[in-house]
């Protein structure tokens, strides 16, 4: 293992912790930084560990890929359906068959997915260090890793995601290939945002990084993979929209934000969100308790871009029902362990992992959500 992958465990595992201890800070980085203080103190000496320990690291890049797409440019994301596998019934194994939930290794052939998640974990860890201590060292690290990135003719990133999540025998690329960018990318934004604020971040860059995300709202609102993925009713279309939103913030698009919140999310919203709180969609999923969580924390990313912009969807409701409190609130006989989950499940999961969605109902709804975190 290279000395830059065990970094890089180090920055996930922590990554994690923080996801789990607080949500916000991977949504936000406004003029109130709204993380906790104690959490900010309890984090600082980690962050700045790991800062640190990449300002002398390789910058990131997808353009040394092996294995080409099918378009030849290895500047193109490349990535592979995680659930497909050799079909048994054919002598070549094509097409490849859905088995759900189940990870077919072939896919760590294709190493784009892992490099993008690395490279928006060194950008945000080097964003908080710089929030910290204004130190311009990280700030100017950062710069590096998203020069490199997406900027430099050499190593940059084409701005379309055509082959991601490839289904051999099937398809070159699917909708569901924009999942892994929608789910980092406001992570990506929000420390962009922040690093934005340094006075000696450079003008050129900020004005090429524009572009780019320009060039990629402009792929994913028109491409038939990005329009069928803001149609899909479940957490593709989620963070598809999480995604979008962070986006048009990003771009400084108010005016469009708030009519995709109201033209768009609030249905999906609505039609995800069944009477009693179920995300009935995830809950069809092998893993059915991770699905709905993960989509849950996309439909919170949502309420809090929302209430920037204007739009309360933590007080939405229609007919008696608050949507996302009744979509919390749908957990707590579990976690009170007076119902037993019954939605098919084939890996281990915890109730502990809701802590970071009671701590947020608690913020919204009050204290009463406090008694349900597990320590």
């Amino acid at each position: 293992m290279t000395p830059r992958r065990i970094l890089f465990g180090v920055v996930i595992i922590f990554l994690l912790f923080s996801l789990l201890t607080s949500f916000e800070i991977t949504n936000s980085f406004d003029d109130k930084w709204p993380v906790k203080e104690w959490h900010l103190e309890k984090c600082n000496k980690q962050v700045l560990f790991l800062a640190d320990s990449l300002l002398n690291s390789p910058s990131i890049s997808i353009a040394y890929k092996k294995i080409l797409p099918p378009s030849g440019n290895k500047h193109d994301y490349l990535s592979m359906g995680p659930y497909w596998w050799p079909n048994p019934n054919s002598k070549d194994g094509l097409p490849y068959i859905n088995r759900d939930g189940l990870v077919n290794p072939e896919v760590y052939n294709y190493n784009d997915d892992h490099l993008y998640e690395e490279m928006v974990n060194a950008v945000n860890i080097l964003a908080r260090a710089y929030h910290q201590t204004g130190d311009y060292r990280y700030s100017k690290r950062a710069a590096e890793y998203i020069d490199v990135f997406f900027v430099k003719r050499r190593t940059r990133m084409n701005p379309n995601l055509k082959y991601a999540q490839f289904v051999p025998g099937r398809r070159e690329g699917r909708a569901e290939g924009t999942i892994t960018i929608s789910v980092l990318n406001p992570v990506l934004l929000a420390s962009i945002g922040e690093l934005e604020h340094s006075p000696n971040w450079p003008k050129s860059l900020k004005r090429k990084i524009h572009k780019w995300m320009r060039d990629f709202y402009h792929w994913i609102t028109t491409h038939e993979y990005g329009v069928e993925a803001s149609r899909r009713r479940n957490n593709i279309g989620t963070y598809y929209y999480y995604h979008i939103l962070s986006l048009l913030k990003y771009m400084d698009e108010p005016e469009i934000a708030e009519a995709v919140i109201k033209e768009s999310v609030i249905p999906l919203i609505k039609e995800q969100i069944s009477k009693d709180g179920a995300q009935h969609y995830e809950l069809e999923r092998t893993k059915s308790f991770h699905y709905s969580l993960d989509n849950m924390k996309a439909i919170l990313g949502i309420a809090d871009l929302s209430t920037e912009l204007g739009v309360d969807l933590w007080g939405y409701e229609e007919n008696g029902q608050c949507f996302i409190k009744s979509m919390i609130d749908f957990y707590v006989p579990y976690v009170k362990g007076e119902k037993q989950w019954e939605w098919e499940q084939i890996i281990p999961f915890y109730f502990s992992d809701l802590n970071v969605v009671f701590t947020k109902a608690a913020d919204h709804y009050g204290d009463t959500y406090s008694k349900y975190l597990i320590k």
